[in-house]
């Protein structure tokens, strides 16, 4: 008898595309594809032009005929996963047919709060039906499902959860040896808004440590000031597309090369950069806003500061981190390990699906919705 869960994809971005929303719902897409525990079908027709096509498909998706070996033995869906597509969420008619989850990182109101994001209140409205019409709603941090109970009055508690995104890479890179000394100390920095993300803090921070003593260098990837000369010890790539080999490389040495990463960052909601950097053995120096506590667990992969740290602040930490060598030595091995185990697509395919598979009600009890809730 076969017992694997059946679970249909269905995503209003194109899942077979990595430039597609940054690449999340192909790499979910993806790691649900590797477990040998559930029958996959992927809904939608996914092709040029798809976008106008999708709620026709929606609406004819039971009809539609599976291909391949598992065509005799998916008759129905048990569950359908819906990635970041608040408005793919249906009413659910009677108790036959799927249940439906609906996955998201960010509410309308967060974006507009601390992107300045011009989403309008009818996003809210779209939002809230969502959370009424799926069975199981999946924020990728436990304080953005917090957000979600306080702006939507009436959301059900009982199933709204937390499990962390994972990591938008083909693949984990292989454990790191051993950090060389700190002489100099590499810090990184990555972030597209220079002054969002808190570069004039952590390139200041970089001079703080040069003036005390600390032989320090800074690569910063993505934003640039508008007078790069002012910080002397402190080199600037500019953006890196991952998609192209050349960059790909770049980035990837100068992650493995780094000691530490360092994100003073101003308003963010779960940064897999984090992760990223946590891959190639590089601990966070991180501001605790938005959901970044739900990516960085105190002394295992990193430490977070107060949303008001300054230069001097972040010079300090790093400084600490650096006195106790064998401390940073085991924090660096920890950052990967943390990020094998809690921070890539196959760990939030694992935990997704170990939800799905349990009554919604127990399940908000579990590590899975408790890990991250707070």
């Amino acid at each position: 008898m076969d017992d694997r869960l059946k679970i249909g994809f269905f995503c209003a971005h194109d899942p077979y595309d990595r430039r597609s929303f940054s690449g999340t719902p192909s790499y979910m897409l993806d790691a649900l594809g590797r477990r040998d525990d559930i029958v996959l079908r992927v809904l939608g027709p996914y092709r040029r032009g798809y976008r106008g096509k999708l709620l026709s498909a929606w609406r004819r998706w039971r009809k539609t005929p599976l291909r391949g070996p598992e065509a005799g033995a998916v008759k129905e869906l048990d569950w359908v996963i819906v990635p970041v597509s608040s408005r793919f969420i249906p009413e659910r008619r009677g108790a036959a047919g799927p249940k439906f989850v609906h996955v998201t990182d960010a509410t309308p109101q967060f974006l507009r709060d601390f992107y300045a994001r011009p989403t309008s209140r009818q996003a809210d409205l779209v939002e809230q039906t969502a959370l009424e019409r799926a069975d199981l709603v999946v924020y990728s941090s436990g304080y953005m499902a917090g957000r979600a109970l306080a702006e939507f009055g009436g959301a059900d508690a009982a199933k709204i959860h937390a499990i962390s995104f994972g990591l938008n890479l083909d693949a984990l890179p292989p454990p790191p040896g051993a950090k060389p000394p700190p002489d100099p100390l590499k810090l990184i920095f990555i972030g597209k808004n220079w002054q969002t993300k808190g570069g004039i803090i952590a390139a200041e921070a970089n001079e703080i440590l040069n003036r005390r003593g600390i032989a320090s260098e800074l690569t910063v990837i993505g934003g640039r000031p508008d007078d790069p000369s002012r910080y002397g010890n402190a080199r600037f790539l500019g953006y890196l597309d991952k998609g192209r080999a050349k960059d790909y490389r770049l980035l990837t040495r100068s992650l493995s090369q780094a000691h530490l990463f360092v994100l003073p960052t101003q308003a963010d909601c779960t940064p897999m950069v984090v992760a990223e950097a946590n891959a190639h053995g590089v601990p966070a120096v991180i501001n605790e806003i938005g959901g970044i506590s739900s990516l960085v667990r105190e002394g295992e992969n990193g430490f977070l500061m107060d949303p008001g740290s300054d230069a001097a602040a972040y010079a300090d930490k790093i400084a600490r981190i650096l006195s106790d060598r064998p401390g940073f030595d085991a924090l660096a091995a920890g950052s990967y390990e943390y990020c094998r185990n809690n921070l890539t697509w196959d760990a939030w395919a694992r935990d997704m699906i170990a939800l799905i598979r349990r009554d919604p009600e127990k399940a908000r009890h579990s590590r899975i919705a408790g890990r991250e809730a707070g």
